[in-house]
């Protein structure tokens, strides 16, 4: 009941102006536009989702919904909480990446401020393919 609300309120939110650039990505995952800037997203997890699978849904949204580059950054934002669920993201263009936080090796959702190329991000949906 609460997915097909879910999958309601973003239908609804397609139809919108402003809204218009949110998508259902790959991997079942809903990534809402922020409408108060135009590099700011959410990413709506379904259960059972892991920092590959958010972070897989944002590099597809900022590959060919905002048309970013492969060497662009995708920064969290925001972590999930207990209560949230929601991720957040952001887009940085032409971001090295000694200017963005990455000191872990290891792909996590517990530091905003954690990053990966959109390559690389979006390469982490190719991977989950693949799997057996």
């Amino acid at each position: 009941m609460t997915r097909i609300i879910v999958y309601l309120i973003v239908a609804l939110s397609v139809c919108l102006p402003a809204q218009a650039k949110n998508r259902l990505a790959q991997n079942g995952a809903i990534v809402l536009f922020e409408a108060k800037s135009d590099v700011e997203f959410r990413v709506l997890g379904r259960a059972g989702f892991g920092p590959s699978d958010y972070f897989c849904a944002a590099g597809e949204f900022a590959r060919f919904t905002l048309n970013a580059r492969p060497a662009d950054r995708v920064v969290l934002t925001k972590p999930p909480t207990r209560d949230d669920r929601t991720v957040g993201f952001e887009l940085r263009r032409n971001a090295a990446r000694a200017d963005v936080f990455n000191r872990d090796v290891f792909l996590t959702l517990r530091k905003a401020g954690q990053s990966r190329s959109v390559g690389h991000a979006d390469g982490l949906c190719q991977i989950k393919k693949f799997q057996f």
